[in-house]
């Protein structure tokens, strides 16, 4: 009878080798396009703020893109003396079904909360409130 206990990929003890050491890694499929999004908040004293939360959902979780399936996440990031920066990956991707938005949520007193979408042909940096806001 066999120890499963050491059996290649039965626990994380002895990870699974099954694709071999030839397999060359994955990655995202090339005509995905990241876009670096700012945005810059203060309050009505000028102050910058600083450790709020911006929050970005996408639309959908996962979307296909020939033979590869590519798991949406959410992202939560900072802003950091005023100043937010993330990079969001484009939703008008070719080839890519469903199409996605992404929904915003600013996560502090008076925050609003829209779906943008973010164009591939967008010259990075662009400015959060200069993205297309999807509208119901």
């Amino acid at each position: 009878m066999a120890d499963e206990w050491n059996v290649s990929g039965w626990t994380a003890q002895k990870p699974s080798t099954v694709a071999g050491p030839d397999t060359p890694p994955l990655t995202l499929p090339p005509n995905f396009t990241a876009v670096t999004v700012t945005a810059k908040y203060v309050d009505d004293l000028g102050n910058a703020l600083n450790g709020s939360m911006v929050r970005f959902t996408p639309s959908v979780r996962r979307v296909t893109d020939g033979d590869t399936v590519v798991w949406l996440h959410e992202v939560h990031e900072r802003v950091e003396r005023g100043v937010l920066t993330i990079n969001l990956l484009a939703t008008d991707v070719s080839g890519v079904s469903p199409a996605f938005s992404w929904h915003v949520k600013e996560c502090f007193p008076g925050g609003e909360e829209y779906d943008i979408t973010v164009p591939s042909a967008t010259t990075s940096p662009v400015s959060l409130f200069a993205l297309p806001r999807v509208t119901s």
